[in-house]
């Protein structure tokens, strides 16, 4: 009989201990569950973070083509100058720097700055002798003009220009020599009835050599062109 209780005994206490071993595994489902609110915090955060940094990413982006746009504007922009004289926008992709004259008594030389040379020929040197560089379009009131120099006198090989300038006494003739211009035209001003054309370029290092051609009669690119100092 005692061995019979020690038995049912020792059973009970197998028992119990069998569920108190379950009863203490119950609670890994709360880490579980809280290690997955502390991941799903965690990557809610990261994608927080994630999108800030490419919200910096577009705005430095956004910052820089700025900062690229404005310092070729500063390089560059001295080629594009409007002016209130200008009422015809030139040829696409072309200056118009030469347009900010309203007429041709505004062209005159200064030294080591802009060289300008008038057409002294008559109409029939100019399609018999210089039509090779000089195209005839209707007019001989035509004005040669550099505008490509340093301060010292040195060709400035990268913003300077040279260009003719054709002029015309009425609109009539004007829109004759315009439609005779085709791809040599640079820019037109439709109010002071003038157009530039793209000419071939001239020796000389400075200012000084090139206004020299031109104070002795042109050189043989431009031949019957004088000096306007």
């Amino acid at each position: 009989m005692k061995k019979i209780l020690a038995m049912l005994l020792a059973l009970v206490m197998i028992f119990s201990l069998a569920a108190c071993s379950k009863k203490e595994e119950a609670p890994a489902a709360t880490p579980t569950a809280a290690a997955t609110t502390a991941a799903k915090e965690e990557t809610t955060a990261n994608n927080t973070e994630a999108a800030d940094i490419s919200a910096d990413i577009s705005i430095n982006t956004d910052e820089l083509e700025s900062l690229v746009t404005d310092t070729l504007d500063d390089i560059f922009g001295g080629l594009d100058v409007e002016t209130e004289t200008e009422t015809a926008a030139p040829t696409s992709g072309k200056k118009k720097a030469e347009l900010v004259i309203s007429s041709a008594a505004e062209l005159k030389s200064v030294e080591n700055d802009i060289l300008v040379a008038k057409y002294t020929g008559t109409a029939e040197q100019l399609v018999n002798e210089d039509d090779a560089y000089i195209n005839d379009y209707g007019t001989t009131d035509i004005y040669l003009t550099w505008k490509g120099f340093n301060e010292d006198g040195s060709l400035d090989q990268i913003f300077g220009y040279l260009c003719l300038y054709y002029f015309y006494p009425d609109k009539e003739s004007y829109e004759a020599g315009l439609a005779k211009v085709g791809s040599d035209l640079r820019g037109q001003n439709d109010e002071c009835l003038y157009f530039t054309a793209i000419t071939s370029m001239i020796d000389g290092d400075t200012w000084e050599e090139c206004a020299d051609y031109y104070r002795n009669g042109g050189d043989f690119r431009h031949p019957h062109f004088e000096l306007v100092e």
